[in-house]
């Protein structure tokens, strides 16, 4: 997490130069809050922002192991407290939960992600559309109702999966088509990806183009930091154009949300009154609702869109890829979770959504995959709205709190062998065999707790259960050019999301008795 402090121009820095005299003398007149959490001491202006590289949450974890489990830093004028412990994570999100569940102000929170449901403010509105976006994708009515969609669109990537035992596939891509075409056939009741191979080229709409290109740029923008966002002097001069470029995206986002909902405008105004609404017909209904005491507005029905596609997208997709890595890495543990397979659901059929709750090795392998390679290993930051006490220690109104659940995840007095990939550990017997990642173990949550739990967990978690079974059910699997599993590059991209630095790529040989055409 490294700063760009490469000026626009010369003018821009002599801006920034001319302020400098004037932050040092507030910060020597200006006391700091007494009877912090420990950390370490910031150098001024920028604080302890120096000490944050590549993988913040790894700086962050041998941080931790000097100061304690609720450390306090200075990132530019910002307090934050890092919780490094499960006891540490529960006191902020649960026992004081309430008071947490605000979140930070950042250029991207404030330009891009207005009025959704991740970075909005908690309040009345954020909480209502947080409820939507659940029962609208998530509820087991909702899972029962569109297994039909996923059974239909997974057997139409096995289809162009090549099955040969040669051919080398980037697992991501295939991946990415289904998670994105369930999503978009439960929103919007329509498909946004043609599919993969020679046979689809040229297919794809220009509507899809878009969308893609969107999407990138959102993930990209997202990790970006912001300088201004910890030190209040930079809102004057916007570094290497970034504010620039969230203003460019936001009215881009805008611009493809504003011609979906009004496609479904002039439908509604053709159809009447109609009996199949998919989730942009329930928000245009809370638009129309005048007995809500809050307002939904137009803006807000696009970014909870964006929430549901992006979010919902990325992090399944990168799941399921670190998953498939981690089984190809140990042999041992994808011949277990393929015999698996075959006891429970033979080779005569695909796998159902059904064969999940008695695939006990498979939903450990997922778990295991959650808690060694969780998509954000810093939870997106809360802030405190109330000045409050913790651990003995004065925590201030407005302060910065994040958790570092990567690290907790990998603690070696909660975890044992923590590094190691062992599914093993959450079996029936083991110490962790009843631990879950719905928020309520504290030495395991990818998804959050509390108010800001991942809406769509329900549905990201289905969908990474039954792509896992179905990939390592339909095929054996090997690694191109003689490469030896244990050979296998796991290193991690650079930034806050845990995402792999190359994408995995292997090659699929059928091991199924079925025809390759049959879903």
């Amino acid at each position: 997490m490294m700063l760009p402090f490469a000026a626009d121009s010369y003018g821009a820095w002599s801006v920034v130069a001319a302020v400098v005299v004037g932050i040092l003398l507030l910060r020597v007149f200006t006391s700091k809050p007494k009877n912090l959490p420990p950390g370490p001491r910031g150098l001024p202006i920028i604080g302890s922002l120096h000490l944050l590289g590549k993988y913040p949450h790894q700086d962050l974890a041998k941080l931790a192991n000097i100061y304690g489990p609720v450390m306090s830093l200075w990132f530019g004028q910002k307090l934050t407290v890092v919780a490094t412990s499960p006891e540490a994570a529960k006191e902020f999100l649960k026992t004081q939960g309430p008071n947490f569940s605000s979140r930070l102000k950042t250029s991207f929170g404030e330009i891009v992600s207005t009025g959704d449901i991740v970075m909005a403010p908690d309040s009345p509105a954020r909480l209502h559309l947080k409820k939507i976006l659940h029962m609208q994708l998530s509820t087991a009515k909702q899972l029962q109702l569109s297994e039909n969609v996923r059974t239909e669109e997974i057997a139409h990537v096995l289809r162009v999966i090549p099955q040969d035992g040669a051919t080398v596939v980037q697992v991501r891509t295939y991946v990415e088509v289904v998670v994105v075409n369930i999503l978009s056939r439960m929103i919007l009741k329509k498909r946004f990806m043609a599919g993969i191979g020679k046979e689809h080229e040229g297919q794809e709409l220009e509507e899809v183009r878009k969308f893609r290109t969107l999407s990138e740029e959102i993930a990209e923008l997202s990790v970006h930091i912001d300088p201004s966002d910890f030190i209040s002097i930079f809102k004057l001069v916007d570094l290497q154009g970034y504010r620039r470029r969230l203003r460019n995206l936001k009215a881009r986002m805008d611009a493809f949300m504003s011609n979906i909902v009004s496609e479904h405008l002039v439908q509604r105004k053709l159809s009447g009154s109609l009996t199949e609404k998919d989730m942009v017909d329930v928000l245009l209904d809370q638009m129309e609702d005048k007995t809500l005491r809050f307002d939904i507005t137009d803006k807000s029905v696009y970014s909870v869109l964006w929430n549901a596609f992006v979010a919902g997208a990325f992090t399944s997709t990168h799941t399921v890829e670190w998953a498939m890595s981690e089984c190809i890495r140990n042999p041992t543990i994808m011949r277990r979770a393929q015999e698996e397979l075959d006891v429970v659901v033979g080779k005569s059929r695909r796998v159902e959504d059904g064969d999940i709750p008695k695939l006990k090795y498979l939903q450990a392998i997922i778990k295991e995959t959650l808690r060694l390679h969780p998509e954000t290993p810093l939870l997106l930051p809360h802030k405190n709205e109330d000045a409050c006490k913790a651990f003995g220690y004065d925590i201030p109104a407005q302060t910065c709190l994040m958790v570092n659940v990567g690290a907790i995840a990998r603690d070696p007095s909660v975890w044992e062998d923590p590094l190691e990939f062992k599914p093993e550990r959450f079996l029936d017997g083991m110490p962790h065999a009843n631990v879950d990642y719905q928020g309520n173990h504290f030495e395991l949550l990818p998804f959050g707790s509390g108010r800001r739990l991942c809406p769509g967990m329900v549905l990201g978690t289905t969908m990474v259960h039954i792509l896992v079974a179905t990939l390592l059910h339909s095929f054996d699997w090997t690694l191109p050019n003689g490469l030896q599993p244990m050979d296998l590059d796991m290193s991690e991209a650079e930034g806050i999301l845990n995402v792999l630095a190359k994408p995995f790529r292997a090659i699929p040989k059928a091991r199924l008795s079925i025809s390759s055409n049959v879903g």
